[in-house]
C-alpha cells in the first residue's frame, strides 16, 4: 500500500547557508546555499525553522549523479531535516562531455558539480576514499577492488555525521553496474558496524563514538511495491516551484554527464517511494522529529518548551519584519540551549544540543543580516612572502549589540604584522607566512568535496549577553572585462614549470634526431628572484644547458630546451623531467588550471613522456581521420610519421544531398552514397575514419579535400 507523508503545517523551505554567507558550523562540516542568496525574509524563516527540528538522513550512492535530486530536496527543504548525501566515488572513472579530463582531473570536476548540485538541494556531502574504476559487470569485482577501506569510511561518516535515518539509494539492486549492487551491499553492513563498539577501534580511539541508526530505509523507483510517496511535485510556499523542480535545477550541474538532455526524461521525473529494508512500516513523522523530540533521550521537555517557543516568537517577529525583535528571540534560543547543554548529563546529549544552538546560531546571523567578507589580494601565497587581506562586516541597524572588529583564523605559524581601520569601517589586515610554511591538511580531509578554507574570517557578536560567532572563507577576485572569479587562496609552490608537449611518441627504427621542449616557468613571489631551470634526461640523452632567469615580482617566462637522442633507442617508456631552483630549493611541479574547470589549479610532476615503439611505418604515408574534440591521435599519428590531409572546406546549401565519407587514405577516394544528411557538423562526427578537418562553413553539405569535390556542386 502507498502512503503519502502529511506535510507540516508551517510547509518552509530548509537550507543552509553557504560558507560567504556566514553558517556557523562545526569544523569538519559543511554550509550550503539556497536559491536565493542574501538574508532576505524567506532564508531568515528557513534557518529558524531548521533549529526546530532534530532529524538527521544521511543518503548513500555510489556516484555522483547517481542521487535523487527531487528527494534530497525535499527532505532537506520541504522537511527541515538535516540531510547529508554520501557520494562512495568521486565519479573519476565516468564519460567527461566538456573536456579533455580524465581520472583525478575528473574526478575533481565532477566533485565540483556535484558539490554545486547539493547546495541547491540543501545537504550536506561526504565522500569515501573507493576509486570509480569504469564500468563493472559483477559486486563482486567491485567489492574485491574497493577492498577494506570504503568500509572503514562509511562506518566514519555515519559515527561523524551521527544520522538517525539511513537511506540505501540501491538496496536490493542485484543487476547492472556492479558499483551500484556494491552500494546496496555495503549500506546496511556499515550501518551495522558503525554501532559495533569493537569495530574499527582506531575511529574510537580518535575520540568518534559508536553511532546506531535508528532506521534503514530504501527508495523504490517508478512506484514499486509498498513505501511512502514523497510530495516531491507540492510547490515550496517560500521559492514558488516545487521540490523536484529545484533538484533538477541542482542536478543540471552534472555538466559532465551531458545531463542538460536529459532534464525532461520520464526517468527523472518518476515518483519516488521510501520504504523499510525489510518492508516493515515506519512513520513518516520520523522524517522530521522537532526538538521535542531530545525529551525522549532524558532532556526536561520544559526548557525544550522554551527554546521551541522563543523560535515561534522570532519566527513571528520576523513575519512583521521587525528585526531587532527577531534578533532578541534568537539570542533567547541561544542562551537557554547553551544554559542546557551545561546541564546535559552526557556527552551524546550535549552533542545534540550543540548542533541546535549551532542552528540557532546560524539563524541570529541571517536574522540580523551579519555578514563577514575578507579578499586577499591574490590566491597564491608563496611561503616566506606577505599578503594582505580586507575584511569588513555588514548587518541590519539596531539588531545587534557589540560587534567585535573582524579577524582572520591563520594556520599555525602565520601571523598578523599589521592592521588597518579605515572610516567605511573595513579593517585592512597584513600577514606574514612563515618560511617553512606548508600546505595543511587533516587525515579526514578526503571525507569532504575539497579541503577546509586556508583561512577564515570571523566576527563575534553579542545580543543582550548572548554571544556567538560568525565565520566565512577568505577569498581571492579575478576580474577580467567579462566576469569576475572567486577564488581560494592557496600556498603555492615559489616557482612551478608546465612542459609542452606532454608527450613524444617515437618510432624504434627511425628516432627523431632532437626533441623540441617549451617550459612556461611561473614565479609566484612578490620580491625579485633569480631562477634556474633544467630539464633532466635519461642516460645517452643529452639536454641543453641549464638556463638563468631573472624575474621582478610575479610572472611568467618561456624557456625553450632540446633534447639529443641517441642514435639507437630502445622500445620503452622514457620521461624528460623539468626542474627550477631558488634559493636552493628545487622545485618539479605544475601547477595548471584545468581546462573545464579554469578556477581550479591542478598540480602534477612537470614530466614529459616519452614512448617508443617498433612500428613500420611505409614513407609518405598518408592517413585521413576526422578529429573529435579534444582528440590527441592526429598529433600521435604526425609524431608517427605519418602526414595528414589538408581540411575540408563545406560550401554548398545543407539540403542537398551528399555523399558519405568512410576510409579516405591516400587516394581520397569517396563510398557510395548512403542516406544522405542535412547538416554537415551532423555528418563528421559518424565517420570512423577521414581527413583531418578543420570546418570553416558547417551550414554547407558539399565538401572539396585537397583539391578534389565530393558531392554535387
Amino acid at each position: 500500500m502507498r502512503r503519502v507523508l502529511d506535510r507540516p503545517r508551517r510547509l518552509l523551505v530548509f537550507l543552509w547557508r553557504a560558507a560567504v554567507l556566514l553558517a556557523v558550523v562545526p569544523a569538519a562540516a559543511q554550509t550550503l546555499a539556497p536559491p536565493a542568496t542574501g538574508q532576505s525574509l524567506p532564508d531568515v524563516l528557513e534557518a529558524i525553522q531548521r533549529a526546530r527540528v532534530t532529524t538527521r538522513i544521511l543518503y548513500v550512492t555510489a556516484h555522483p549523479d547517481d542521487e535523487s535530486s527531487s528527494v534530497l530536496t525535499y527532505l532537506a527543504r520541504g522537511l527541515g531535516a538535516d540531510v547529508a548525501l554520501l557520494s562512495i566515488t568521486r565519479g573519476e572513472g565516468g564519460q567527461n562531455a566538456l573536456g579533455p579530463e580524465q581520472g583525478p582531473p575528473l574526478g575533481i570536476l565532477r566533485t565540483e558539480e556535484l558539490l554545486a548540485a547539493t547546495r541547491t538541494y540543501g545537504v550536506r556531502l561526504y565522500y569515501t576514499r573507493a576509486p570509480d574504476f569504469g564500468y563493472s559487470k559483477t559486486s563482486q569485482e567491485t567489492l574485491k577492488v574497493w577492498g577494506d577501506t570504503v568500509l572503514d569510511d562509511m562506518v566514519r561518516v555515519i559515527r561523524t555525521f551521527r544520522p538517525q535515518i539511513l537511506i540505501n539509494a540501491w538496496g536490493n539492486v542485484d543487476v547492472g553496474h556492479g558499483h551500484h549492487q556494491a552500494a546496496g551491499i555495503l549500506t546496511p553492513k556499515a550501518s551495522e558496524l558503525a554501532a559495533d563498539p569493537k569495530a574499527f577501534p582506531r575511529q574510537l580511539d580518535e575520540g568518534l563514538k559508536p553511532w546506531r541508526t535508528a532506521l534503514l530505509l530504501q527508495e523504490t523507483r517508478g512506484g514499486g511495491a509498498g513505501g511512502d510517496s514523497l510530495p516531491v511535485d507540492d510547490v515550496s510556499p517560500l521559492w514558488g516551484k516545487s521540490y523536484r523542480e529545484i533538484g533538477l535545477e541542482g542536478f543540471r550541474n552534472h555538466r559532465s554527464q551531458g545531463i542538460a538532455a536529459f532534464l525532461g526524461s520520464p526517468f527523472l521525473r518518476r515518483p519516488v517511494l521510501l520504504r523499510t529494508s525489510n518492508g516493515s512500516r515506519f512513520d513518516p513523522a520520523d522524517l522530521a522529529r522537532p526538538l521535542m523530540a531530545l525529551a525522549a533521550a532524558g532532556l526536561s521537555e520544559l526548557p525544550l518548551e522554551k527554546i521551541d517557543r522563543a523560535l515561534e516568537q522570532a519566527r513571528a517577529a520576523a513575519l512583521r519584519l521587525d528585526w531587532a525583535q527577531a534578533v532578541q528571540a534568537l539570542a533567547a534560543a541561544g542562551r537557554l540551549a547553551s544554559e542546557l547543554e551545561g546541564q546535559a548529563q552526557n556527552s551524546g546529549l550535549r552533542w545534540e544540543l550543540a548542533r541546535v544552538r549551532e542552528h540557532i546560531d546560524a539563524a541570529l546571523a541571517t536574522a540580523a543580516a551579519l555578514r563577514i567578507e575578507a579578499r586577499a589580494d591574490r590566491r597564491e601565497l608563496v611561503a616566506g612572502g606577505t599578503f594582505t587581506a580586507r575584511a569588513e562586516m555588514r548587518r541590519r541597524p539596531e539588531t545587534l549589540g557589540e560587534v567585535n572588529k573582524p579577524s582572520l583564523i591563520l594556520p599555525e605559524g602565520w601571523s598578523v604584522t599589521r592592521e588597518e581601520a579605515d572610516p567605511a569601517g573595513s579593517v585592512r589586515i597584513t600577514v606574514a607566512i612563515p618560511k617553512d610554511a606548508k600546505p595543511q591538511h587533516s587525515p579526514d580531509d578526503w571525507m569532504l568535496p575539497f579541503p577546509p578554507p586556508l583561512m577564515m574570517a570571523h566576527v563575534r557578536a553579542m545580543v543582550q549577553g548572548y554571544g556567538f560567532e560568525a565565520i566565512a572563507p577568505v577569498i581571492a577576485q579575478r576580474v577580467t572585462s567579462t566576469h569576475l572569479d572567486t577564488l581560494a587562496p592557496m600556498l603555492a609552490p615559489a616557482v612551478t614549470l608546465a612542459l609542452e608537449p606532454r608527450q613524444f611518441v617515437i618510432i624504434e627504427q627511425r628516432p627523431p634526431k632532437t626533441l623540441e621542449l617549451l617550459a612556461r616557468v611561473r614565479h609566484y613571489g612578490t620580491a625579485s628572484a633569480k631562477v634556474t631551470v633544467g630539464v633532466d634526461a635519461p642516460d645517452g640523452w643529452r639536454a641543453s644547458p641549464p638556463q638563468g632567469l631573472e624575474f621582478n615580482g610575479a610572472g611568467d617566462q618561456l624557456v625553450r630546451f632540446s633534447v639529443t637522442l641517441p642514435a639507437k633507442v630502445s622500445a620503452g617508456k622514457y620521461s624528460l623531467e623539468a626542474w627550477a631552483t631558488l634559493d636552493g630549493e628545487k622545485f618539479r611541479t605544475s601547477l595548471e588550471p584545468l581546462p573545464s574547470l579554469p578556477t581550479y589549479l591542478w598540480s602534477e610532476p612537470s614530466v614529459t613522456r616519452v614512448e617508443a615503439f617498433p612500428v613500420a611505418v611505409p614513407e609518405g604515408l598518408r592517413v585521413g581521420y576526422v578529429a573529435a574534440e579534444n582528440d590527441p591521435i592526429p598529433a600521435a599519428l604526425v609524431q608517427l610519421g605519418a602526414q595528414r590531409s589538408s581540411s575540408w572546406a563545406c560550401r554548398s546549401n545543407c539540403s542537398t544531398r551528399s555523399r558519405w565519407l568512410s576510409a579516405i587514405s591516400a587516394d581520397l577516394m569517396p563510398s557510395p552514397s548512403a542516406s544522405a544528411p542535412t547538416n554537415c557538423a551532423k555528418t563528421w562526427p559518424a565517420l570512423t575514419s577521414g581527413c583531418w578537418i578543420t570546418p570553416r562553413q558547417a551550414a554547407h553539405s558539399w565538401c572539396s579535400i585537397s583539391g578534389k569535390t565530393f558531392g554535387p556542386p
